[in-house]
């Protein structure tokens, strides 16, 4: 993939929506501007907003649907979430007492994202940028997005403060890619956020508070084991409920194409991945 995005113009909405650590919605000045991307058209709400996924980054789950409605360590988890808020110029948000939707806030706050396609959610892939455009720049132009303008992103400074984890797509240039990673890995050293307790690579799993209340692991991971916990009660037969899914990975530092059931192993308790997050590119 390139590096060139079309950016849009528009300003953020939180008021009656759920925003976390990696989505918020965004609603374009122009609204035949989503037409510009490539997939299936964004899905609008009656506001004319759309939810944008966040390029290159996942935060820990807030509310995922998986039979209950179940969350990742909490306290890191809405710090994510109150950091986009933070960055976006969001004041005096007040949420609901389940904490699931923004009740009131200083809404409609400027800003622009860098898209080309959407997911099949319907929700724009984004590099999502607080306050206006660059000079010269205007609402629908194509930009070639440098890794030097890219640190202005949210996407990166979320990046930077160790709140997400790298999660990477082939829909994103290899120098975006090793730019993110090259922050991560400051943010790693120095245990920021969910680096201080990660437990990625190896932890022992029997019940779910461990990874809804304890330890941080990356999203996608976890997003498997609760839908597998959801539909047998259990988190036995990982390696097999993998396999069904067929998700294929490119192992970056050996250029090796394999599947996500390969590089995600169950060994009695205890479940382990081949390699760091950032080593791997998911190809959808």
């Amino acid at each position: 993939m390139d590096r060139n995005y079309f950016l849009i113009t528009g300003t953020f909405q939180v008021v009656g929506a759920s925003p976390d650590g990696d989505s918020v919605r965004f609603k374009a000045d122009n609204k035949k501007n989503w037409g510009l991307l490539d997939g299936p058209p964004a899905r609008l709400t009656k506001s004319e907003g759309v939810q944008l996924r966040f390029e290159g980054v996942d935060a820990l789950e807030t509310h995922y649907r998986a039979g209950t409605t179940v969350s990742q360590p909490k306290a890191l988890a809405n710090e994510a979430t109150d950091s986009v808020l933070d960055m976006i110029g969001v004041k005096d948000a007040v949420w609901t007492p389940s904490h699931s939707k923004i009740s009131s806030a200083t809404d409609g706050t400027p800003g622009y994202i860098l898209a080309k396609m959407t997911e099949r959610y319907r929700r724009p892939i984004a590099f999502v940028f607080a306050g206006p455009p660059p000079r010269r720049r205007k609402d629908g132009d194509t930009m070639e997005l440098e890794p030097s303008h890219m640190t202005r992103s949210l996407n990166y400074r979320l990046m930077e403060q160790g709140l997400v984890y790298p999660t990477y797509y082939k829909t994103l240039h290899w120098q975006l890619r090793d730019a993110l990673t090259f922050v991560m890995k400051r943010a790693r050293k120095k245990n920021k956020g969910i680096w201080k307790t990660d437990g990625t690579q190896c932890f022992s799993l029997t019940k779910p508070e461990t990874i809804t209340d304890d330890v941080p692991i990356l999203p996608k991971l976890f997003r498997r084991l609760m839908r597998m916990y959801a539909n047998q009660g259990s988190f036995k037969g990982m390696n097999e409920y993998l396999l069904t899914r067929r998700e294929t990975v490119v192992q970056i530092s050996h250029c090796h194409f394999t599947h996500f059931n390969e590089i995600c192993v169950q060994t009695g308790n205890v479940i382990s991945m081949s390699g760091p997050p950032e080593d791997f590119v998911f190809t959808s």
